[in-house]
């Protein structure tokens, strides 16, 4: 469940937090992991559920466990009100004290006589009978006595007799004692009455919740005190009384104007102490005006705006430092320069003017299509899901590790979770600001906004995975703490906290939803870069901007980052790459077609520049998607059929390879990449190969019978090596269905070609479609195919959008045993004896069934220019572009670096 559970650190402890997922990690001898890595079941017992509150301020206790305490109990003391009495010196202080020494309650009748009496257990008089003990005069004794009830008779108990008294004391003029002293002793014999009060809840002397808003007067008016004592404190400018009672007033974590006090204090003294020749002391004052602002709300107060005008006037006379260097041709002294002034003021304009004039300080990528909607929930072609990595992070990141092949790396999260029962719980980093939505901070809530609305888009492809969290069991203890659960037990758990977390509570507020189209042409997310929007640089070269977050440097151990502080995605113009690689134009183009690398890697302009590389990890497979919901393809000898007329090998040989030959690229002989360990170790041999043109002839030839069968393969106009790809693909399947050259097929294939950004709504949205050429991307090492055959995800919208085994396409038994096998392998966590077995047996049975064609596999190309530098976590280690994720590059990029 969510609870509102605050605690104190020190002086300036913030409120910190875990997110929590439980469940124990088993180890998998994947990429991710060592090979001989010996894998291991782990019993977890199944918590008890509990429901949710979606939000903070729902939470409703009454009907739940008792919650933890919301505020800091008193804190310890000698100070006692009966042993300070006789020592007192002013009469009216004596006399108050003297007053109070004995604890009473104060009963009241209708007509208005009072009653001294001992303390009652219940806030409350009860409207039947009840007794009570009237104290005599000196308070040390009484008579019992008895009434009918309560009503008509008002009680004041002895901790609101206490506060009045302190009030008037406070309002007299006392003479002889200053005005400080007379604050302290007021707020201890509060504290000491709160301690009284305490230890009667523990004695059960005072019963209920009715106490509680009695504590909280208390302890209000002590706060309030403490606040006007460190006022006068910092108008006399007495800073050692005032920095120790901070360390108390810390302690009220939850009073948000008791902590705007301590954080405006931090930054009175920093400007104080501003020396104009120490830039250490314009970083202090950077990180005090950050945290009055952010943290304490004082954002547009005046102390506020005297702190930003200081800083933005320090970072005007470093610019024109750096304009100075940058005339004298020293840019990288005028780079470090800018860097200072961007640490002060990333917002100033003249920075970004001189950046611009310092072109190499901008990363140029050239990609196969300039990118739309770069939202989790929308992303979908390889540039948008690119530039969505620039954009947003997730708790934890996978990354290429030397030894281990992959390995997880904290993002949002502050380090790697806890071990809970059926779950993670990680600590949020405290200082993460949004791109977007004016810098509000990004803390859990937005972490579980985030999984409530991808849970509404559950079936997507940008949701995958979700249904493996319990949200019923996310539990917020303060902003930064979050526990996570899982349904069941998991065989890499870390790998469901890699979704990208989503500004939740901007959506929520602004009435959108994930997938809402207007932020997925606008997005804006927590990433060392920001969407710039796009940019005319020429009548034929458009590119696409992302600028570094002006917030992402002042996160703790990001100073200064991301190196790079422009990107931008342009379309390679092929005739003059050459220029453009040696202009600084172009620094690093992904998914080079092979036959286009002779125009970067041998252009005489270019020579020496750049380099190409293959990265080793690749989960990316090519396929002909089926649409089960049209009658015909419900026949699985005619999914089978169409399948063995594709000679694979001979159209990857003429349409992907530079030249014959099988140098690049590999036919695929199943569902998985050939050579990951999902595919059985036989089925990697050549004689696997699914071409068949005899058993496709008999297959299609006896489904289709005397109809002859007319299907459309739709595939992305924008792409002219798919065009050629399935024109062979038309030619292979009706040339099988001929019974003689001249013939009628009894196949007949009708290419449409599609928009490659409109394509994906008319698979997943519309579902129109018979046939079409997709690839399609395993998210992790695992190889579930279980995702995209998910008959739960097969509506609009849904990642199953070739609609097997759905409602209406006649599924057999041998699907629902496909299906059958999938559900066991995802809830097995043994890797080696059953996992992998059972993965084997996927692939014979998908291929009895055959859901969709499985084609090929591409090798994908990188160009990457010498002055590029991609490092990770260690600066000092160069990253080689092989071990970069495809599907992602961006890793570690705000460690990249330009040369």
């Amino acid at each position: 469940m969510i609870s509102r559970v605050w605690f104190s650190g020190g002086l300036f402890g913030l409120v910190l937090g875990l997110f929590v997922i439980s469940l124990p990690q088993s180890s998998i001898p994947l990429s991710a992991q060592p090979a001989k890595k010996k894998m291991r079941e782990e019993e977890e017992e199944e918590p008890q559920k509990t429901k949710v509150p979606k939000k903070l301020d729902e939470i409703d206790p009454k009907g739940q466990e008792p919650a933890p305490a919301i505020r800091q109990p008193p804190p310890p003391g000698t100070f006692n009100i009966a042993e300070e009495a006789p020592k007192a010196q002013n009469p009216f202080v004596k006399d108050m004290l003297r007053r109070l020494a004995v604890p009473y309650d104060l009963l009241t009748s209708a007509g208005g006589a009072t009653y001294k009496i001992a303390c009652l257990p219940e806030r409350k008089l009860p409207d039947a009978k009840f007794t009570y003990l009237e104290l005599n005069a000196s308070l040390t004794g009484g008579k019992e006595k008895e009434l009918a009830t309560g009503a008509g008779f008002s009680l004041k108990p002895y901790e609101e007799i206490v506060l009045e008294d302190v009030e008037n004391l406070l309002k007299r003029k006392l003479e002889g004692i200053k005005r400080d002293d007379v604050l302290e002793l007021c707020v201890q014999v509060l504290q000491a009455v709160r301690r009284k009060h305490a230890l009667a809840i523990e004695q059960r002397k005072r019963i209920g919740k009715d106490w509680e808003p009695v504590d909280d007067k208390l302890r209000k008016r002590i706060v309030q005190l403490r606040r006007d004592q460190l006022k006068a404190y910092v108008a006399a400018k007495e800073w050692k009384k005032a920095d120790d009672l901070t360390l108390e007033l810390s302690n009220y974590s939850d009073d948000p104007e008791a902590q705007k006090d301590i954080y405006r204090l931090l930054l009175l003294k920093a400007i104080e102490s501003l020396n104009p020749d120490r830039d250490e002391d314009f970083i202090n004052l950077r990180d005090a005006v950050n945290q009055f602002e952010n943290i304490a709300g004082g954002k547009g107060e005046a102390m506020a705006n005297t702190a930003r005008q200081k800083l933005t006037n320090r970072a005007k006379q470093i610019v024109d430092q750096a304009k100075k260097q940058a005339d004298m041709n020293m840019t990288a002294n005028a780079f470090n320069l800018l860097k200072s002034a961007d640490a002060l003021d990333p917002d100033l304009p003249a920075i970004q003017e001189l950046r611009s004039r310092l072109r190499d300080r901008i990363l140029y990528v050239g990609v196969p299509s300039l990118p739309f909607k770069m939202s989790p929930a929308l992303a979908r072609s390889d540039s948008e899901r690119w530039a969505m990595e620039l954009l947003f992070e997730s708790l934890l990141e996978s990354v290429p590790d030397a030894e281990l092949g992959r390995r997880y790396r904290p993002l949002l999260a502050a380090g790697m979770p806890a071990l809970v029962p059926m779950g993670r719980e990680f600590a949020l980093r405290n200082n993460v600001r949004w791109a977007g939505d004016n810098g509000k901070t990004l803390d859990a809530r937005d972490v579980f906004g985030t999984i409530e609305l991808l849970r509404k888009i559950s079936n997507s492809a940008a949701a995958d995975g979700i249904d493996m969290l319990d949200a019923d069991r996310v539990r917020i203890e303060d902003p930064y703490k979050l526990r996570l659960s899982f349904k069941q037990g998991l065989l890499e758990p870390l790998n469901r906290a890699t979704f990208k977390v989503l500004p939740a509570r901007y959506l929520k507020a602004q009435g959108k939803e994930a997938d809402d189209d207007a932020f997925g042409r606008n997005p804006f997310g927590s990433g060392p870069f920001r969407y710039e929007g796009r940019e005319q640089e020429s009548a034929d070269r458009e590119a696409v901007v992302f600028r570094a977050n002006p917030y992402y440097s002042q996160r703790s151990g990001k100073f200064g980052l991301p190196n790079i502080r422009e990107i931008r995605f342009v379309k390679p113009n092929l005739s003059t790459v050459g220029a453009d690689l040696a202009n600084g134009q172009l620094h690093l183009v992904l998914d080079v077609p092979t036959g286009d690398i002779p125009r970067y890697r041998d252009d005489p302009l270019s020579a020496g520049l750049v380099t190409l590389h293959e990265p080793k990890q690749n989960r990316r497979i090519y396929t002909l998607a089926i649409n089960h919901r049209r009658l015909a393809l419900q026949n699985p000898d005619i999914r089978r059929g169409i399948s063995a007329a594709i000679d694979r090998e001979a159209i990857i040989d003429t349409v992907y390879r530079a030249k014959p030959g099988k140098l690049y690229h590999r036919p695929l002989t199943g569902p998985f990449p050939l050579d990951c360990w999902a595919t059985p170790v036989k089925a990697r041999r050549s004689e696997a190969a699914l071409y068949n043109q005899a058993l496709a002839g008999a297959l299609l030839s006896a489904a289709a019978g005397r109809d002859r069968l007319k299907l459309s393969l739709k595939y992305p106009e924008d792409d002219p090596l798919a065009l050629r790809a399935c024109g062979r693909i038309k030619d292979q399947i009706e040339m099988a269905t001929k019974k003689t050259p001249d013939d009628t097929p009894a196949v007949a294939i009708t290419l449409e070609g599609v928009p490659a950004n409109v394509l994906p709504w008319k698979l997943e949205q519309e579902h129109d479609f018979e046939l079409a050429y997709v690839p399609y991307d395993y998210p992790d090492d695992l190889y579930w195919l279980g995702s995209l055959l998910d008959r739960s995800a097969a509506k609009t919208g849904g990642r199953n959008y070739l609609g097997y085994l759905s409602e209406g396409t006649n599924p057999q038994p041998d699907d629902n045993d496909l299906r059958i096998t999938l559900d066991e392998i995802r809830s097995c966590r043994n890797f080696r004896d059953k996992v992998r077995e059972e993965t084997w047996k996927v692939h014979a049975k998908f291929l009895n069934r055959m859901p969709f064609v499985p084609l090929w596999q591409l090798d994908r190309h990188f160009i990457v220019h010498k002055g590029v530098e991609m490092h990770l976590d260690n600066p000092g280690e160069k990253l080689s572009p092989e071990r970069l994720d495809p599907s992602k590059v961006f890793t570690g990029i705000e460690g990249w670096k330009l040369r």
